[in-house]
């Protein structure tokens, strides 16, 4: 009787621990996905309107002092227009945006009125245990999204 017992409470916990790793994984999937068509978005937004146009990520840096401030969102606008001037806004929820290139600082992609970007871009979207990485290639502006990795601790 004990041995049932055991053997269930153990199960559960494989049950719940596999189950929360998925749930990461797919929370970390659907940004990517988002932040893919957001990107492609501005793209489109800079073509079409024949004017170019930036997708701005704050990337993830707690603020002690202002916690509403802590950054993880990213923002699109017309390129000359004021910061403050801001098409979408859109705070990340559930995973942490970690840019490669300029960390702790806000990093803008610009897009020419031809739809291509200024400069390459790398950026990683990050839970406790894993992380995906997101690259901007500097030619075509395609957005590459690599396989969910497991973060190395």
């Amino acid at each position: 009787m004990e041995l049932i017992i055991v053997l269930g409470i153990v199960s559960a916990f494989w049950i719940f621990v596999a189950f929360g790793s998925a749930s990461e994984r797919r929370q970390l999937e659907h940004w990517a996905r988002i932040l893919t068509t957001e990107i492609r978005y501005t793209q489109n937004l800079a073509i079409s309107e024949n004017h170019p146009h930036r997708i701005i990520i704050a990337p993830y840096a707690p603020n002690p002092f202002f916690p509403d401030q802590s950054g993880n969102e990213y923002r699109i606008s017309r390129e000359g227009a004021p910061m403050g001037e801001v098409i979408r806004r859109v705070p990340v929820e559930g995973v942490r945006i970690i840019d490669n290139s300029v960390p702790n600082r806000l990093r803008a992609i610009y897009f020419t009125s031809r739809g291509t970007p200024r400069d390459a871009a790398t950026i990683t979207l990050e839970t406790d245990n894993y992380r995906i990485q997101m690259t901007i290639t500097v030619g075509g502006g395609r957005v590459l999204v690599g396989p969910v990795q497991r973060r190395i601790q």
